[in-house]
């Protein structure tokens, strides 16, 4: 697993509350190449997520531990798989 503790948070994200992307978000992580990251804020896991060779990646935690990470070319396919595997809520 990716070790995330180097890298800055930024202060937007993912939500599964609104099923919503925060505006600048892509660009953000595209920008900072793997130097920052952002939260997956939902309500069966918590995930990380960051961009590097190309790639969103995302860490997803459950009962403060990391249990798997997933790619995905864009932070909308990202989130789809995550939530289709993880929960959607």
């Amino acid at each position: 697993m990716k070790q995330l503790d180097h890298l800055e948070l930024l202060d937007i994200g993912l939500s599964n509350f609104d099923h919503s992307i925060d505006e600048g978000l892509e660009e953000a992580l595209k920008a900072k190449l793997a130097k920052v990251y952002a939260q997956h804020s939902a309500w069966n896991f918590c995930g990380y997520v960051w961009f590097e060779n190309n790639t969103f990646h995302e860490q997803i935690w459950r009962y403060n531990s990391p249990v798997a990470e997933m790619e995905a070319d864009s932070l909308e396919a990202l989130m789809e798989a995550v939530n289709s595997e993880y929960g959607d809520d």
